[in-house]
């Protein structure tokens, strides 16, 4: 299996090939990363797209209907193009052009301004274009485009990844860029029609981070049975003041670690405002077991397990797709913070709306953290048994969540969509522009002062989600 490394040896890993093929492209399926590791520190086992659905609106004479169906990035959709590997040299953000053709490195670049300002060290890219026949006869679009990319940043503390810019950690963002083209032979006195409502891709991370008694080194083998955590989190519209609650301050509310597995929502339509009186979460955070030697006086020593610190979150994966307006106000508690820099912190839509392409404003982001099984693992099952029409009926057809409160092998999936609210909308544009950021070093003094390193549970106590085990949690 080929390697990669991003010319520094800090980002490495294998990419993954067709059984028995020795040539440049990716298998049917996609761009796979496997292995991945930072600084030697590791990261994920596999990371992958899984597929897509494209949801159209078929007109017949008498009236219209939705229709929506999966596909896959195989060979029978598209025409593959080699794996490309860009250093640090080839990202040069000045060669952006969006007239030129979606295959090109300067149409590339254009697509990554929207977070421009992350130094861009490393990416590994494929393009897949669809064949004439992808699209069903007399559509609206008639090409896609679709340029799958992994980007990586060094370890930095510069831009902010965190509004107090106090955090160093290296950023990975697996990205998806499509771009329709339409059909110039579209018939409107033809029946049926169809035009494209939405596309949702289906993204698989296999997060798996190390574990660690006391000091964290750099391990010097491979994870055998990982014991890693999950944690979602709501942060609040303005800090508040909760004596001796540092999480309090800036959540508004949190489940740490994951009780049960879960597959629930972080934005639907542009806005985290899912009801009237429900929000959805704003964040996950992916760690390893970390355990702490306590000395006694009479017996044996023993082991306390310990969580990452919130806020803070030391040696973890943090996954933020909206920051609330506390990070508004981190300013006045913390002059000349990384919030005055980094325009992450304040949304695309409103000051404190998801982070996502400006360009297409109606987008959804549902997420799932489940327990590793061998009957979702794509090594071993077909692409098309692995995603949903309704994403997160793949878990929830199961009677209620596994209990994954003592740690586990667990594994992330995203489904990220585009909707057209007309018409008119475009549908071309870049997924997970915010990617995720990995920590692995002591954090500064300010986080190992306030966070806490306990398990957190408001507003529901971890009794009252014991004793109701339910898939979607808020």
């Amino acid at each position: 299996m080929p390697t990669f490394d991003d010319g520094q040896n800090e980002w490495r890993g294998e990419i993954a090939v067709p059984a028995g093929h020795q040539g440049c492209e990716p298998p049917d399926g996609g761009l796979v990363l496997q292995n991945i590791t930072h600084q030697q520190y590791h990261f994920a086992r596999d990371v992958r797209t899984i597929g897509f659905w494209i949801t159209y609106i078929k007109t017949e004479k008498t009236g219209s209907k939705e229709e929506s169906k999966f596909y896959i990035l195989d060979r029978n959709n598209f025409d593959f193009q080699c794996i490309e590997k860009l250093a640090a040299a080839d990202l040069d953000l000045k060669k952006q052009d969006f007239k030129q053709p979606a295959d090109t490195t300067e149409y590339f670049l254009s697509t990554l301004r929207s977070f421009s300002y992350f130094p861009f060290t490393y990416a590994i890219r494929a393009i897949y274009k669809s064949k004439k026949t992808f699209f069903p006869a007399n559509c609206e679009m008639g090409s896609l485009t679709i340029n799958q990319s992994y980007l990586f940043t060094a370890y930095s503390s510069v831009p902010g990844h965190e509004p107090t810019g106090g955090l160093s950690a290296a950023r990975f963002f697996p990205q998806i860029n499509t771009r329709f083209l339409r059909n110039v032979q579209f018939n409107k006195s033809v029946y049926p029609q169809y035009e494209v409502k939405s596309i949702r891709f289906d993204t698989r991370l296999h997060i798996t981070l190390d574990t660690f008694v006391d000091t964290p080194a750099v391990p010097t083998t491979a994870i055998t049975t990982p014991k890693n955590f999950s944690g979602t989190f709501r942060d609040l519209e303005a800090i508040a003041t909760v004596p001796g609650r540092a999480a309090q301050t800036i959540f508004e509310a949190a489940e740490k670690p994951l009780l049960f597995e879960m597959a629930a929502k972080g934005f639907m339509h542009g806005t985290n405002q899912l009801t009237e009186k429900i929000k959805a979460w704003d964040n996950v955070h992916w760690w390893g077991a970390r355990w702490k030697t306590k000395s006694h006086v009479i017996g044996p020593d023993t082991k306390e397990l310990l969580h990452i610190s919130a806020p803070g979150a030391f040696f973890a994966v943090h996954f933020h797709w909206r920051w609330g307006g506390a990070a508004r106000d981190t300013h006045a508690l913390l002059p000349n913070t990384a919030y005055h820099t980094s325009p992450q912190f304040k949304g695309n839509i409103t000051d404190s709306g998801p982070l996502m392409d400006p360009g297409i404003p109606d987008q959804d982001l549902q997420f799932a953290v489940a327990q590793y099984d061998v009957a979702t693992d794509p090594e071993k099952v077909a692409l098309t048994s692995l995603s949903k029409a309704d994403f997160p009926t793949l878990f929830t057809s199961k009677t209620k969540p596994t209990d994954i409160s003592a740690g586990d092998n667990l594994v992330m999936w995203l489904g990220a969509s585009f909707n057209r609210s007309q018409p008119g909308d475009v549908l071309s544009g870049t997924q997970l522009v915010h990617g995720f950021f990995f920590a692995h070093n002591p954090e500064p003094g300010f986080f190992s002062k306030v966070g806490s390193t306990s398990a957190v549970y408001f507003p529901n106590d971890e009794k009252s989600i014991r004793a109701a085990p339910a898939w979607e949690r808020y």
